[in-house]
């Protein structure tokens, strides 16, 4: 098998892992049932044999006397499954925290579940042409998808900024002054003790 072929292996496994991670956990509905769960959780288990395969079979094929794109094709893809892996694992994070929000009973807000549809639909499409560029081997699509990455990580801030907001608002006597839920810069929130 060429480098190129595990590449485009590589490029379907994640379409698959993707279209049935975007089945099975899609953050408008914020719950989990039974079912989801156990395709996830069986989702995440192929994940680590594909992982476990195609690793061994990369590093087989570094040890062979390989062109300089065919290197650099191939430690690309060393990353790219490594980094497969840990979304079927933030996958199966997502998934845990759901069910547990519907076994306690606990549901996010209208406005919460609004912020997190729009981030949830952010992430697919980054992913979405992340797929596209890698699968065509497009670097100048690839390029592309940095700025956007960018763009994803400052929703999440204003997110969770606007969650905590909203937090204060209901716990605290002067949001604006808190007393339980505080922000430290460059860490996070945290709640005092």
């Amino acid at each position: 098998m060429e480098v190129k072929q595990v590449a485009e292996l590589c490029n379907d496994i994640t379409k698959e892992q993707l279209d049935e991670l975007e089945e099975n956990i899609y953050l408008s509905d914020f719950h989990a049932a039974k079912g989801n769960w156990e395709q996830v959780v069986e989702l995440e288990d192929k994940t680590d044999r594909y992982e476990d395969a195609l690793g061994t079979y990369l590093v087989k094929l570094s040890a062979m006397n390989l062109s300089v794109s065919d290197n650099r094709i191939l430690n690309t893809l060393l990353y790219t499954v490594s980094d497969i892996e840990r979304m079927a694992d933030h996958a199966m994070a997502i998934s845990k925290a759901a069910l547990e929000m519907e076994e306690k009973k606990i549901e996010f807000s209208k406005q919460a579940k609004g912020e997190l549809a729009v981030l949830n639909q952010a992430v697919l499409d980054i992913v979405d042409r992340t797929v596209a560029a890698y699968g065509s081997f497009d670097r100048e699509q690839a390029i592309k998808i940095e700025p956007q990455e960018q763009v994803v990580d400052a929703l999440v801030r204003e997110v969770k900024s606007r969650h905590v907001r909203r937090l204060r608002e209901k716990i605290e006597v002067n949001p604006s002054e808190p007393k339980y839920i505080f922000t430290k810069w460059g860490v996070g929130y945290y709640f005092n003790e």
